[in-house]
C-alpha cells in the first residue's frame, strides 16, 4: 500500500478474502512502464539506504533494474531455497544447477559459462548465453559437476530443456 503507482488501489487491501478478484482490479504493467518510471513502483516505506539495487540477468536480452530490501530479501530467499531443498531430500553432496539470472564474469570474456559456488553447492551457469551454440558448454559443465537438482527461472531452463529434447543425453537427464 506504500507504492505510489498503486495509491489509487489502496482501498482494495482492506478485503483480501478473494485475492483473484483484487488482482483483476489492478492494472497490467509492462516492463516498459516499469522501466520508464521505476521510482513510482518503489515503496515509500523504506528509504534509499534500505534498498539494494540489482538487475535481472537479462535472459530475455533486456536486463532490468529493480530493488531488493537490503538485508532481508536475499536472506528470506536463501531460507526458502534451503527449506525447499530439505523437503525434496537434497543431500549434503548434491549439487544444484542454478540458472536464475546470474551473470558469470568469465562468460563475457570468452571463458567458462559457469562457476561453482562451493558453500551453497551451486553450479551457476550464465543466463546470458542460452543460445544453441553454447549448449555443449553447459553439457560439459553438467557432465563435470553432475548436478542432481535444477534451480531455474522458466526463461533459463526452457532453452536447456529444448536443447536436451533435440539432443538427448541420458547420462545427464535420466537422473
Amino acid at each position: 500500500t506504500q507504492v505510489p503507482a498503486y495509491a489509487a488501489y489502496r482501498h482494495l487491501a482492506k478485503d483480501l478474502s478473494d485475492p483473484y478478484a483484487v488482482l483483476a482490479q489492478l492494472p497490467t504493467v509492462s516492463k516498459a512502464d516499469y522501466k520508464r518510471d521505476l521510482k513510482n513502483y518503489v515503496s515509500g516505506r523504506y528509504g534509499d539506504k534500505q534498498r539494494l539495487e540489482t538487475f535481472t540477468g537479462g535472459s530475455t536480452s533486456e536486463p532490468m533494474k529493480f530493488y531488493l530490501h537490503g538485508g532481508v530479501t536475499r536472506t528470506k530467499e536463501y531460507a526458502f531455497i534451503a527449506d525447499f531443498q530439505a523437503r525434496i531430500n537434497k543431500g549434503p553432496d548434491d549439487i544444484s544447477l542454478a540458472l536464475r539470472g546470474r551473470s558469470v564474469p568469465t562468460a563475457a570474456k570468452g571463458g567458462p559459462l559457469w562457476m561453482y559456488e562451493p558453500i551453497k553447492k551451486w553450479l551457476i551457469c550464465s543466463s546470458d548465453h542460452l543460445e544453441r551454440q553454447y549448449m555443449p558448454q553447459y553439457e560439459d559443465a553438467m557432465r563435470q559437476w553432475k548436478p542432481t537438482i535444477i534451480s531455474a527461472n522458466p526463461s533459463g531452463v526452457y532453452p536447456l530443456a529444448k536443447w536436451f529434447k533435440a539432443n538427448p543425453n541420458p547420462e545427464l537427464t535420466d537422473r
